[in-house]
């Protein structure tokens, strides 16, 4: 809860509650001094509003509309008369909040649901204090009172018109309304000034009579008053505040009652299959001081039984009532269970009760959960009911992967086994989840349609795979690289990389045209900084697509082929944490979901039939407040993609179990879920059920929930990592048939832990050391070998990493870095590497080839008996200056080649000069001379410690035409002559980044200039 704070002055002061009884102020400045205020979510989007009123300003209303995170769009608007009582209410019946404003006349501000208002004069000549429904006839009616004791009632006869009852016209004074003798009628409340200070409590006995009940006198100057149920009695009470104490005084309701609690105050009975009976038990406790006569319990909808009808409960004592509820019909429940109790006359509470009457239709019979599918096999399908031959024939069966997107498929159906087979167009990626789900038309025999939605979701087999890992560095990146992800962008089969860089601005690709044969491609200029993307087919034209969040915004990138993408749509996201795409509403199109942590709303985004994408809020429990992990799956197995969210922090994981109607209830786990880094699904104990792994940042641990089919779940693994894990993914890395887990960690010397799993029994098989925190992480095929990688952003060297999954072969390469470093133009520098044969017979050397020139090889035999091993000595000799990487491909006795990834960097050339010998003290990009230029034109930079300097050229679209430096660079000022062969005519940009050696992270130079071509 925030706090609002104002003076006499034109300021709103909120003070921020941060938990802990931590505040930080924020402060909007309205147009006007402020006389009064009033709140209410005027817009209907679930945030609160304000209005402000100004005396001094001559009746001028200043609207406040809230846009999130304390920002407000501020409108003014005159009305004939200022007035500084007001009180919100749905006067018109229209569901937006109206706002009656009072000073000797009163109106009606009607709202058309913007924060726009239409002042409506209304009849009712006096100062309006209160509102209630006191006759009980559906219409909002107002209040107001005297200093005597008169209340008036002003009946509202819709339309906006009103019926004045009562009479007097003294002095009004504060007044309020509550049911303060727990009859279920509004009483009234009012607070005079003139009979030293006492409060009246008028009881309504059948509006517009109301009775005397008690009066009491508070302290000396009294200003106004409030009522709720302060001791949590079941009685409302009173709190008045007064001015000359500087002091609250609370007045406790005491009398004779009876108080209804109930254990729960609302059910979802989830999926029932039609003509079964689930049943719920809650129970009515009496705290009051007298029985407890329940007269009646009922509910609406046959389909909701209630045992017992009635009851009575003694003071202190409670009873337990049984719903029961029997779906007779494939749809959505919705009910409320009434009680009525004593001599009220409506229902003292309402119970809302919820289900779906859910049938399975079909099970899987090819892929078996123990024996995930190959990556280009069929999937059989039983049907468990007599369908309807002909909409088999016309049903829409969608195939997706989750790398390699939307397939194009074909069926055929046995309708003598009922077996439905799919075949999918393409290969699948191995690791790659694949969800087949049968679509819209699909009927039962007799034209019944199927309204439960079937699909089944599993992870493409990987062929390959060893859990062995050689590592391959890409030095594609560059500062801040925040957010990573993979699919086959281009549908060429492979896995692409797509990263992004924060302080730049840009989407970068590394496409993969085949097994090892990895191209970097130009970079995409953002108009934001990314802090996370996610892969799918959003428009479902069988292009995988980006959902990229920024602080503040959610954007969607559509893949128009050859790695061409186009911003298509863009939605305003305050305050998110998080983010996930999946098929939320089982229409076969994807929607995304982030989580909005100042509202405490799971925010889902789901796509609607013309393209445009709606949005709804789910509120999800305090103690998941501020969860930045979000992970989907069918927890349930109902069907429906279900939501589980984390938080790095202390609260545990929390279940939004997907109800099928765009609604979802939450499911707390167990107490052990709690500092979660990061989420995985999948079925580790092959019982076609998903469980959920988790790491723990707090135990330094794995931890694996199994799934018990009923939303509890059993702590059944919990390996030690060796500290602080970062990120956890899944696959089937050893091609088993089941999802193993790698976790890396960010100790000091940070390592990737390697964990084998065998029916949920968790062997950690070693560590990988990565040289630096592997953060984020991915994972799938990337070098096209049918074994499942790794690949993450080396944060220490800022570089992309792919770790190989390498296959069983008979030799293993024995080498140190092949790194050569920096090498002067013109010299030389060898590394080896030793082929050790571990087979019993001898193996031969094929070929080796390295590509390039600057790089060249020799082989001293290629003929290796066992046990023994040839050396290879690879030279790098580079002719001109900046980094160069480059594969060494070993080919050995008819194997897929093994290859090595080898990198140096050029330095000394004639491309870069550095002229002077003065050290500057600061980095400086200076402009290029002459300018315009034809053909050429030099470009000077200030270097003042020992860098890696880079240098790229632009074109007005963002396309990089040139790489002109890329060097280590010791103090001093430099100049490189920049041609401009093959560019056209135009305007370019030139950008220097340089980062100081020793310290990557922290210190980052880069400057941007621009330069005219002229031909």
């Amino acid at each position: 809860m925030d706090v609002l704070v104002t003076g006499y002055g034109p300021q709103l002061q909120f003070f921020r509650n941060g938990g802990e009884f931590q505040f930080v102020r924020v402060e909007v400045t309205t147009p006007g001094y402020i006389d009064m205020v009033a709140q209410g979510d005027y817009d209907g989007d679930g945030d609160i509003d304000f209005v402000c009123a100004s005396s001094s300003a001559g009746g001028a209303y200043n609207f406040l509309r809230n846009n999130g995170s304390f920002n407000f769009t501020i409108s003014t608007k005159t009305f004939p008369a200022f007035s500084q009582y007001t009180v919100n209410g749905d006067f018109d019946g229209d569901g937006d909040v109206d706002i009656a404003i009072s000073s000797g006349g009163t109106s009606i501000l009607r709202n058309d649901g913007t924060v726009s208002f239409t002042n409506i004069p209304s009849v009712a000549p006096a100062s309006i204090l209160a509102a209630a429904d006191v006759d009980e006839d559906g219409d909002l009616d107002l209040l107001s009172s005297t200093s005597l004791n008169s209340v008036r009632i002003h009946r509202n006869l819709g339309e906006l018109q009103f019926e004045t009852i009562g009479t007097g016209n003294q002095r009004t004074d504060p007044m309020l309304a509550s049911d303060f003798d727990g009859d279920g009628r509004e009483d009234i409340a009012v607070l005079s000034s003139l009979l030293n200070y006492t409060i009246r409590v008028h009881t309504n006995k059948d509006a517009p009579t109301f009775s005397l009940m008690t009066s009491f006198v508070t302290h000396p100057l009294t200003s106004n008053f409030a009522s709720w149920d302060y001791d949590g009695d079941g009685d409302a009470d009173i709190a008045a505040w007064s001015s000359e104490t500087g002091r609250f005084t609370f007045f406790e309701n005491r009398q004779d009652f009876s108080a209804i609690v109930l254990s729960d105050v609302e059910h979802d009975f989830s999926a029932v299959i039609p003509d079964s009976t689930s049943r719920w038990t809650f129970f009515v406790s009496n705290t009051g001081t007298i029985p407890l006569v329940i007269d009646s319990i009922m509910t609406r909808d046959a389909s909701f039984g209630v045992d017992p009808a009635f009851l009575s409960v003694p003071p202190g004592d409670s009873a337990a009532v049984t719903i029961s509820f029997a779906p007779t019909a494939f749809r959505a429940y919705i009910d409320k269970v009434f009680l009525y109790s004593n001599d009220v006359v409506r229902p003292v509470v309402r119970i809302t009760v919820t289900g779906k009457a859910y049938q399975r239709v079909a099970e899987v019979i090819t892929p078996a959960s123990h024996d995930p599918a190959g990556i280009g096999d069929t999937v059989v399908i039983r049907l468990l009911h007599p369908v309807d031959v002909a909409s088999i024939a016309g049903a829409s069966i969608r195939v997706h992967g989750s790398v390699t997107g939307v397939h194009q498929n074909s069926h055929r159906y046995d309708e003598t086994r009922q077996l439905l087979t799919v075949i999918p167009a393409g290969r699948f990626s191995a690791g790659e989840r694949v969800t087949v789900t049968l679509m819209n038309n699909f009927q039962f025999a007799g034209g019944v349609p199927v309204l439960s939605p079937f699909f089944t979701s599993f992870i493409a087999r990987a062929t390959e795979g060893t859990m062995t890992f050689s590592r391959m560095t890409m030095m594609y990146g560059g500062p801040e690289q925040d957010a990573l992800c993979s699919a086959d962008f281009d549908n060429n089969g492979t896995s692409d990389i797509a990263f992004t860089r924060s302080l730049t601005k840009t989407l970068n690709f590394v496409r993969v045209n085949g097994p090892y044969l990895y191209e970097r491609l130009p970079e995409i200029f953002l108009p934001i900084a990314v802090t996370d993307l996610r892969p799918g087919d959003m428009d479902g034209d069988g292009l995988v697509d980006l959902v990229i969040y920024s602080p503040g915004s959610m954007d969607i990138y559509l893949n128009k082929g050859g790695f061409s993408f186009t911003r298509w749509w863009v939605g305003a996201i305050p305050e998110s944490k998080g983010l996930a795409v999946a098929d939320l509403d089982g229409d076969g199109a994807l929607d995304f979901v982030t989580v909005n942590v100042t509202s405490g709303t799971v925010q889902i985004f789901y796509h609607v039939n013309d393209k445009w994408l709606r949005y709804t809020k789910v509120d999800y429990p305090i103690g998941a407040a501020e969860p930045q992990q979000i992970e989907t799956g069918d927890i349930d197995n109902d069907g429906d993609i279900d939501i589980i969210l984390g938080k790095m922090g202390g609260a545990n994981i929390v279940l939004m179990i997907n109800d099928g109607d765009q609604t979802f209830h939450a499911v707390p786990l167990p107490n052990a879920t709690s500092h979660a880094q990061t989420i995985w699904t999948a079925d580790f104990d092959a019982d076609g059920w998903l469980d959920i792994a988790l790491d723990r940042s707090d135990e330094n641990s794995v931890l694996v929930l199994r799934n018990r089919h009923d939303l509890t779940f059993d702590v059944v693994a919990q390996p030690r990592v060796t500290y602080d894990p970062l990120f956890l993914v899944g696959g089937d890395y050893d091609a088993d048939g089941d999802c193993d887990l790698i976790a890396s960690n960010n100790s000091v010397n940070p390592t990737i832990a390697k964990y084998r799993n065998d029916s949920l029994h968790l062997t950690q098989i070693g560590d990988f050391p990565t040289g630096a925190g592997s953060s984020p992480m991915i994972t799938s095929d990337f070098d096209g070998n049918g074994s499942v990688d790794v690949a993450f952003i080396d944060q220490k060297i800022l570089a992309l990493v792919i770790l190989q999954n390498r296959k069983a072969v008979p030799f293993t390469l024995i080498h140190d870095s092949l790194d050569f470093g920096d090498v002067h133009v013109g010299t030389s520098r060898t590394r080896q590497v030793f082929v050790l044969n571990v087979s019993p017979s001898a193996i031969t050397i094929d070929s080796i080839r390295t590509y390039v020139s600057q790089f060249q090889w020799h082989v001293d035999t290629t003929t290796i008996s066992p046990g023994d091993s040839a050396s290879i000595t690879v030279t790098f000799s580079p002719t001109e200056n900046g980094w160069m990487g480059i594969m060494l491909a070993i080919f050995i006795q008819g194997e897929e080649p093994v290859y090595r990834n080898m990198t140096g960097t050029g330095v000394g050339g004639t491309g870069v000069e550095r002229i002077g010998e003065d050290v500057p003290k600061v980095f400086a990009l200076l402009q290029n001379y002459p300018n315009p230029f034809n053909p050429a034109t030099q470009i000077l930079f200030d270097v003042p410690k020992e860098s890696r300097v880079r240098m790229q050229v632009f074109d007005l679209r963002g396309r990089e035409v040139g790489s002109v430096v890329d060097a280590a660079c010791s103090p001093g000022t430099y100049a490189y002559t920049f041609r401009a062969d093959g560019l056209v005519s135009g305007v370019y940009f030139y950008r220097m980044s340089a980062v100081p050696v020793g310290n990557p992270l922290r210190s980052v130079f880069q400057s941007t200039k621009k330069m005219l071509i002229l031909k």
